[in-house]
């Protein structure tokens, strides 16, 4: 059977991928491996950057793409890919636009500056109120209408497992493996990678980010079965050297890897530190006060197995605000308050249970006291409300971890799949996590690039391909 186009994974970009072509009146094979529509969208807060809104007209905030992509290219660094990251950010706004027109709603006091990664200088940042499981709501009222119009044919709990190649070698097909154990096949000209990422792989991430440890918030999916599939044909896949961790992150149980959980308020424009962090070594190694969410987020990552411990007191637990607190409405969409103090009667106690150095963890401790007590610290922190001396005294150990994929399979500006000698492969296109997320970020996290391009992208595949 022959499609106009098929799609491979139903998530936060294949189902705009496939409504957006479906408007167009094409034929479309979803292929879903799941049971339910949406990847990560109903776990996603849906936050989005875009430049030149009717959002932000309705409200008088001036912008402008080159301004947002100059920003960007700032906050990265220069480490992403300049002529995607560009495309992303150039066609933003009109997937806004999009959203409002299908119904998305979006809070009235949007946009919003968030500082959970470094700012931007003017609103361009927004959510829905109902968060990602919003969009996934309205985006499955299209699908279900393109359903039953058969512009839409989905195929859940299906996989992809081979492509079909022609007499020439080109690909003209996949084959798919269902939830029966049944092969089947399907024929188009037009085959969209849209599956998804492999955080769940600890092989695969391995083999791309060499050197750090993996951990993640346990979720289904995630699995890298495309990319396997694309490293047996020599599709180009790369990016992982870039990969640094997001903070706020505990483990749920302590020696499992995929127990993550955000329960962290580590922003202080939000909530100012009253803690000190420390490395495995018993050492502080930053300013915990420090504006910069990059700045924080790179010395974490660069710490004996990407954790550190957050250590305070029992006067600091009284008098400072909860840890697990936030007013950041960005923040507010992930954070679960769930948490668990390790509690210890004395330093000593506290350096054995945590496994660090008891006379690295005397002297930290002292230092700082005297930091607090002459206003004046070694890695200029500024907000030293007070003493870490009052037993008993308490740990959390935090991780940085991993959210999307960081490597991911190459494209060109028209969406089209990269061999490892750097030519398109014709038929093949790909868009969303599953070209990882560094191409968009490189080394840093930008503010709304994470669902706003793999919308835009697979949104631009389905308006676009003939």
């Amino acid at each position: 059977m022959k499609f106009d186009i098929i799609i491979i994974g139903a998530g936060m970009a294949g189902l705009p991928c496939a409504i957006r072509a479906a408007d167009r009146n094409k034929k479309i094979l979803l292929v879903n491996k799941n049971k339910n529509i949406g990847g990560k969208l109903d776990r996603s807060t849906g936050q989005i950057a875009a430049a030149g809104t009717n959002i932000q007209k309705r409200k008088k905030i001036q912008d402008n793409p080159n301004l947002h992509l100059r920003e960007a290219w700032e906050i990265c660094k220069g480490t992403a890919n300049l002529s995607l990251l560009k495309l992303a950010i150039d066609n933003a706004a009109d997937t806004v636009n999009w959203l409002e027109t299908i119904g998305v709603n979006f809070p009235e006091n949007h946009p919003v500056i968030t500082y959970q990664h470094d700012i931007y200088s003017t609103r361009r940042y927004q959510w829905p109120i109902g968060y990602g499981k919003e969009i996934l709501d309205c985006m499955s009222i299209l699908i279900n209408k393109y359903i039953d119009t058969n512009n839409i044919t989905i195929i859940n709990e299906t996989i992809l497992i081979d492509f079909i190649k022609d007499k020439n070698d080109k690909i003209e097909g996949v084959t798919l493996l269902n939830n029966k154990n049944k092969k089947i096949k399907y024929y188009s000209n037009n085959i969209v990678l849209t599956a998804g990422g492999y955080t769940n792989n600890e092989k695969i991430f391995n083999k791309f980010s060499p050197g750090v440890t993996l951990y993640t918030p346990k979720f289904t999916g995630s699995e890298g079965l495309v990319h396997e599939l694309a490293h047996s044909y020599n599709i180009q896949l790369d990016g992982g050297h870039l990969y640094k961790g997001m903070i706020g992150g505990v483990l749920n149980k302590k020696n499992d890897k995929h127990s993550v959980s955000i329960s962290l308020n580590t922003i202080p424009q939000d909530r100012q530190p009253w803690e000190i962090w420390i490395n495995c070594e018993g050492n502080r190694f930053l300013r915990e006060d420090h504006p910069s969410a990059d700045y924080r987020r790179h010395k974490v990552n660069i710490q004996t197995k990407q954790k550190f411990f957050i250590i305070f007191d029992e006067g600091v637990l009284v008098n400072s605000p909860s840890i697990s607190i936030t007013n950041d409405g960005g923040l507010q969409g992930h954070i679960k308050e769930e948490l668990v103090l390790e509690k210890y009667q004395s330093v000593e106690a506290l350096a054995k249970g945590i496994n660090v150095k008891v006379d690295n963890l005397y002297d930290t401790i002292k230092n700082y006291n005297y930091s607090v007590e002459n206003k004046k610290d070694f890695f200029g922190r500024e907000h030293l409300p007070r003493k870490i001396e009052e037993p008993p005294f308490y740990s959390i150990e935090s991780v940085a971890f991993a959210l999307p994929s960081p490597a991911g399979i190459a494209i060109n500006e028209q969406f089209k799949v990269l061999n490892n000698d750097n030519i398109p492969i014709e038929s093949l296109y790909a868009a969303g996590e599953i070209i990882g997320n560094t191409r968009i970020m490189g080394e840093y996290y930008i503010a709304g690039m994470g669902v706003g391009p793999t919308l835009t992208f697979g949104k631009l595949i389905g308006e676009t391909l003939s």
